[in-house]
């Protein structure tokens, strides 16, 4: 039985073992350090992509409603306000556009009559909406992140 046991433990195969251990423990910290970060990222995209739709459908509702306020006495902008439109205005994009998050206003292109520069927030994401002239548009979106608690 002692030898038995002593086979069973020896120096070469508790080396083995232990270089087993440490190759595996290895491997699964390197697929650890890939695989988390390419999750990540892709969970990120996808959860962002119904966000720059709404921010896509705020663009239109503002355009669509700046021709429909041209033919009436209302306002659509007010720049005292947050959002840079009217009560009636940001109360009509949110029901055209299905907005939850919040939205900005930054610069309003009044030759064309449509928005110049916007942010849209909702979630932990931002999409900034920039005209490019010529009915273009660039749609940035940004995982926002804490930094400082």
């Amino acid at each position: 039985m002692n030898r038995k046991e002593s086979s069973r433990f020896s120096p070469e195969r508790l080396s083995y073992l232990k270089n087993l251990s440490i190759t595996l423990l290895l491997i699964a910290l390197i697929l650890v350090a890939v695989v988390l970060p390419t999750a990540t990222s892709v969970y990120r995209r996808i959860e962002a992509r119904p966000i720059q739709g709404v921010a896509k459908n705020i663009e239109l509702s503002v355009r669509l409603l700046s021709l429909e306020f041209v033919g009436t006495q209302n306002k659509l902008l007010n720049p005292n306000r947050n959002s840079g439109f009217t009560v009636q205005g940001e109360a009509r994009i949110r029901e055209m556009s299905g907005a939850q998050g919040d939205f900005y206003l930054l610069a309003w292109n009044a030759n064309e009559g449509v928005i110049q520069h916007l942010l849209y927030e909702e979630k932990d994401y931002m999409v900034e909406v920039i005209y490019q002239g010529k009915g273009a548009y660039t749609w940035e979106v940004s995982h926002l992140e804490g930094v400082l608690r």
